[in-house]
């Protein structure tokens, strides 16, 4: 099933011991592969004003569309005595790998895959995934040490260009719920005084500029128009919740 990131954001996330962990507040977003690596949760009376807390998709099962819950793998003191983060500083590698440490998991950047060699993150707890790890050796976990994580919130608002020329900008990311690879960027479109809706396939974007704040895409500015137009999030929701 796909889902729209925006509509993640307003999930409930409960521990094993139901006890509710709340939403989440933010997404990061893997650039090179185009995953949702992580969900960073809101404020909670135990998480530190200035720190965050950081779940992966490892941790998650299959998001609950019906009753709005995400259930985590996890108990609630799990998460709570996890890796406390800056909340005003980047995810690098070295905090990847304490957080993986922490709970055991095989590290998704060690492999062809999208997760290490699976196609899904729940496979990176099995003991397979981690004697391959052992396998690699200690000098192996951090050669991958270029973080790609972007932040959802700081992604939407981006404009959309072909060369230099703006078509729209992001407004929402639709991933599938079970590899959480990001599918498509919704793209509000300028061209006309309303703005209409555009899903554009993650495999048509060229590159990010983060210095720019914008999303280059290889279509051509007819391409993009000749894609199907949406009024709203909810159509496209509907729409995708059906495939």
């Amino acid at each position: 099933m796909q889902l729209l990131l925006s509509e993640l954001k307003h999930f409930t996330l409960a521990a094993t011991d139901n006890n509710d962990i709340g939403e989440p507040k933010d997404f990061l977003l893997d650039d090179k592969q185009w995953a949702v690596r992580y969900v960073v949760l809101k404020a909670h009376p135990w998480i530190p004003l200035t720190k965050k807390v950081l779940l992966s998709p490892v941790s998650l099962k299959l998001p609950n569309v019906g009753e709005h819950t995400i259930q985590a793998e996890l108990t609630h003191d799990a998460i709570k005595n996890g890796p406390l983060l800056d909340d005003h500083l980047p995810v690098s590698r070295a905090n990847e790998i304490e957080l993986f440490h922490h709970y055991g998991y095989a590290y998704y950047w060690m492999g062809p895959g999208l997760w290490g060699t699976y196609p899904h993150p729940g496979a990176l707890v099995d003991q397979n995934a981690l004697d391959l790890q052992k396998q690699a050796g200690p000098h192996r976990e951090g050669e991958h040490n270029e973080s790609h994580l972007r932040s959802f919130k700081e992604l939407r608002n981006y404009a959309v260009k072909v060369g230099d020329f703006t078509i729209g900008e992001v407004l929402d990311f639709v991933m599938d719920d079970t590899s959480w690879r990001v599918e498509y960027v919704v793209v509000a479109g300028e061209e006309t005084s309303s703005k209409h809706f555009r899903l554009i396939p993650m495999n048509q974007i060229n590159r990010v500029a983060w210095e720019d704040r914008a999303i280059y895409i290889d279509m051509s500015r007819d391409e993009f128009s000749r894609l199907r137009e949406y009024d709203n999030q909810k159509e496209i929701s509907s729409e995708i919740l059906a495939v």
